[in-house]
């Protein structure tokens, strides 16, 4: 989980009697008639008018204007007339240019709009308009078998208690089931091997880079980060996103980024009420062009505690609680106090579950290896499994790598309770970790431990005061494995009514795998289906769950 070691103008203004572009109908303020040569009427203005009126007769030749004077004033008067044709239609412009601004029209061909933002799709509170909303909360280290009337009473109630409410059986992580790989996986709809967060922790074999999980400096580069995160695509049709602390980095490899980005902070501040008083503070913003429409938050109160004591530690479900209460309260000042019920979809999910370790599901690396092979170990990736990368050049890697794979066969053969062993071209198919595209991050040879089994060391284990393997909760281990699996939780107006399950059956969706969350807030928010990304999820999985439209 992130930020803690899992392992531990002014113009003047014109009068009534003085149009702004110079004329107006009728005489001007001196009674002449406009239209006038203007130069004409100022000389004749200023010249004393004669005694008397001498007659022509015909020794005095008729006065007349030049040619070049007749053509001045010729000019002149098509100038004036141009003007008074072209002003309307630059009025017409401005007036447009403003009624854009002022209501968000977008030069943007209607198709490639999300549908919450086409005319006529805002909603109103009755007090405020909004847009289509989702809340996609993640509580990070939840299980299914947490979510019970007696142990999380809120968390149950938003799932069972509504004709458009949804609990899911299970949802299925992806392998590995750690903390950084699934919630991009969330975000995405990739897996690690499309997404490339192949582990918590790993090495690049071409640069020697590290990515670990806990250090921005070595994980918020974008480069890291493949495919496309739901944020993203949210700004990228036009709607605002936030992120709260949501694993993942702040801008991704495409340049796109939240609006609203908070990273991640462990202060008391932030505790969850601080946390509560965000999410509200961007629902609450006075303008919707201003409010994000998407807003990813992370919550890792549960994680932390079951890995500390234990998944069923009177600690880790105290941190339940607590967190229960909090989707309560969210859901109380967003439905009674706001009255968002028709706005606001809310979306809780997990990363993974949680089991517990014990010192009787031990695996020594540096036994089975023996020391002169094990400290030809350069890199020990992706734990809580063991990808071995050695050192020298690559002829010798190789020889290492085979060497260690010889031991290991052999002890697995007379005792290999608790792992199993794995070139990288030979990782299981259904664990989607191995491809081309992230073969660079992958060491060369796997170990995997099994549910609740740990791969130490003894040096390692020497650092643990009172002798007993840390953490004391974890997870890592196989997606398929019960005590791995993850929640869904959900309610809000998008979804349809459902009659399954029910809440004596405690679910009414089956089980399903993460990677599809993805496509649910992006068909939720509307976006047009020219405008998504690629996923390994199926777009019709929401069909007999989402209203007719989405």
């Amino acid at each position: 989980m992130a930020g803690i070691d899992e392992r531990g103008e002014g113009s003047r203004s014109v009068g009534q009697d003085q149009p702004a572009w110079g004329f107006s109908p009728g005489t001007s303020r001196s009674g002449r008639v406009l239209g006038k040569n203007v130069a004409e009427e100022e000389q004749a203005d200023n010249v004393d008018p004669p005694s008397r009126v001498e007659e022509p007769d015909s020794r005095t030749p008729l006065l007349r204007h030049s040619p070049s004077a007749r053509q001045s004033e010729h000019r002149y008067r098509r100038t004036c007339f141009i003007y008074r044709l072209l002003l309307p239609l630059f009025l017409i412009i401005a007036l447009l240019a403003i009624f854009h601004n002022l209501l968000g029209w977008s030069s943007t061909p209607t198709s490639d709009l999300p549908s919450s933002l086409l005319p006529n799709s805002t909603i109103s509170n009755g007090t405020h308009t909004f847009r289509r909303t989702v809340l996609l909360i993640s509580l990070d280290g939840a299980k299914p078998s947490y979510l019970t009337p007696a142990l999380a009473p809120q968390l149950h109630n938003l799932g069972t208690s509504r004709p458009n409410s949804r609990k899911a059986a299970f949802m299925q992580a992806i392998f590995p089931t750690l903390t950084f790989p699934n919630h991009w996986a969330l975000l995405t709809g990739l897996f690690a091997s499309s997404h490339g967060i192949v582990a918590n922790d790993f090495t690049l074999a071409s640069t020697g880079q590290q990515f670990y999980y806990t250090s921005p400096e070595n994980s918020w580069n974008g480069s890291w980060w493949m495919g496309e995160p739901i944020w993203a695509t949210a700004e990228r049709v036009g709607l605002n996103s936030a992120v709260l602390m949501w694993p993942g980095p702040p801008v991704t490899s495409a340049g796109f980024q939240a609006r609203y980005f908070q990273k991640y902070e462990s202060g008391p501040e932030w505790n969850l009420d601080g946390r509560l008083r965000q999410v509200l503070k961007w629902i609450d913003m006075e303008r919707v062009e201003e409010r994000p429409s998407l807003i990813c938050a992370y919550v890792p109160d549960i994680d932390q505690a079951a890995h500390k004591f234990g998944p069923e530690s009177r600690q880790a479900l105290s941190a339940l609680e607590r967190v229960d209460a909090f989707i309560g309260e969210l859901r109380r000042e967003l439905v009674e106090k706001r009255n968002l019920s028709q706005v606001v979809d809310i979306v809780v999910v997990s990363d993974h579950g949680m089991t517990k370790t014990s010192n009787d599901k031990l695996v020594f690396l540096d036994d089975l290896l023996g020391q002169k092979l094990y400290a030809s170990i350069v890199h020990r990736d992706g734990w809580p499994s063991a990808g071995l990368r050695f050192k020298g050049t690559p002829s010798e890697q190789q020889a290492y790598a085979s060497q260690a794979y010889d031991k290991l066969s052999r002890a697995q053969e007379h005792n290999g309770e608790g792992w199993s062993l794995y070139w990288r071209e030979d990782l299981p198919e259904r664990y989607h970790l191995a491809s081309p595209t992230v073969q660079d991050r992958l060491a060369p040879l796997w170990m995997i431990p099994e549910l609740g089994w740990s791969i130490t060391t003894h040096p390692e284990m020497a650092t643990f005061a009172d002798g007993v393997y840390a953490p004391v909760g974890n997870h890592g281990y196989d997606n398929k494995e019960a005590d791995m699996h993850a929640i869904f939780v959900a309610s809000g107006p998008s979804f349809t009514k459902t009659d399954k399950g029910g809440k004596n059956k405690g679910w009414n969706m089956d089980g399903f795998a993460n990677v599809e969350v993805h496509n649910l807030v992006s068909r939720i928010l509307g976006i047009p289906e020219r405008k998504r990304p690629p996923t390994n999820g199926t777009w019709t999985f929401w069909d007999a769950h989402l209203r007719a439209g989405l």
